[in-house]
């Protein structure tokens, strides 16, 4: 494993009342021998300090000689957590995820097996981790989807981390900012114990927000994505004052499907019946489910004309169609396609932070 970027000093930040009281929650919760496997909502407005709870809960597992699990949704997150979390524990923090080669994913289980590393920062596979001696489990973001494993084995992570805990033992926090349905509801059963953050830890206040209809304004001609013209107008007024644009599109590919316009045909994956993305890099047809992969059609299958086109758009195409749009501007695409390796993550997301990417576009 490298060393840490910085010395292993904890950066301890003073918490607010609001925090304080979080936190002493939960140390008192985690004291009643008539509950040793509490769970907790910890709901928070975006900047309220969620994670500095966490780190100061942490702390208090480490001191401990205990162990601690932290999920998250995505292995982006996981990248840029591992920094600020080694700051805030003054200890190395190991990342898992299913990005990790076989090597690496080999050494990180060596380490943690034998208590040379005590805390584990990952995905939905982090679940398994073999962290020894465990004493307390996070699940950031508990509301967001992509906790939910698909394909092969189907699990929840944040359902499975409730029976982990349970099994182990230990404290399991669940924060969110917009919390899901499901744990809101074993809040109500009085499963759950709720905490909530309601301000945030500064004093500024929340983004604005502008909601754009796609149906009432006009669109940019000539990309496949579906761009209004003030999107566009708003994105260029942020790059000129010298400030970084993220622009999401929940589609990986290029196109969501290839539409034969004589029939009205999209072909679709033989295993689960969905229409199959149409990808550029390399050229194919895929379902994002299974793993089916096949060469794109050069007829229908169905009446054999050779009108196929895309239609929608991905992030592929997305990528395309920026630059047309913002001349001059260094573009990157960030999604699990374009991200082959860990080396290949850390350079987009280190481009990103250091300010030489200047619009990043992805899932």
């Amino acid at each position: 494993l490298k060393e840490p970027r910085h010395p292993l000093i904890a950066e301890i930040k003073p918490l607010t009342d609001e925090q304080a009281t979080a936190v002493e929650t939960v140390r008192v919760a985690m004291k009643d021998p008539s509950d040793p496997s509490p769970v907790f909502l910890l709901k928070g407005v975006t900047g309220s300090g969620k994670t500095e709870v966490y780190l100061e809960l942490a702390r208090d597992v480490l001191a401990q000689g205990k162990g601690v699990l932290f999920l998250v949704p995505e292995i982006a997150l996981t990248h840029q957590l591992v920094s600020r979390v080694e700051r805030g524990l003054g200890e190395k923090v190991a990342e898992w995820h299913s990005g990790l080669s076989d090597g690496k994913r080999r050494d990180v289980s060596a380490y943690l097996r034998s208590g040379k590393l005590r805390v584990v920062i990952g995905a939905r596979s982090a679940l398994f981790a073999p962290v020894q001696n465990l004493g307390l489990i996070i699940v950031d973001e508990e509301h967001d989807a992509t906790f939910k494993q698909e394909d092969r084995v189907r699990y929840q992570a944040r359902d499975l981390s409730v029976v982990r805990a349970k099994l182990e033992k230990v404290p399991l926090i669940l924060g969110s900012a917009t919390p899901s349905l499901e744990s809101l509801e074993r809040v109500r059963e009085g499963k759950y114990r709720f905490i909530e953050l309601k301000n945030r830890f500064s004093k500024q206040g929340l983004p604005e927000l502008e909601m754009i209809s796609l149906r009432e304004e006009p669109l940019v001609e000539g990309i496949q994505a579906m761009i209004t013209e003030r999107t566009r107008e708003r994105i260029q007024e942020t790059l000129d004052r010298g400030e970084q644009v993220l622009v999401f599109l929940n589609r990986r590919g290029y196109a969501p499907f290839l539409l034969c316009e004589a029939c009205g045909q999209v072909d679709e994956c033989p295993n689960c019946s969905i229409s199959l993305t149409f990808h550029i890099h390399p050229r194919s047809i895929k379902c994002h489910l299974c793993g089916y992969r096949a060469d794109p059609p050069e007829e229908c299958s169905k009446c054999h004309s050779i009108e196929i086109h895309p239609k929608g758009a991905g992030t592929e195409s997305l990528e395309d169609d920026l630059p047309k749009l913002f001349a001059g501007v260094t573009i990157d695409r960030l999604d699990r396609d374009s991200v082959t390796s860990q080396k290949r993550l850390d350079e987009i997301l280190t481009a990103f932070r250091d300010g030489r990417t200047q619009l990043l576009t992805g899932t």
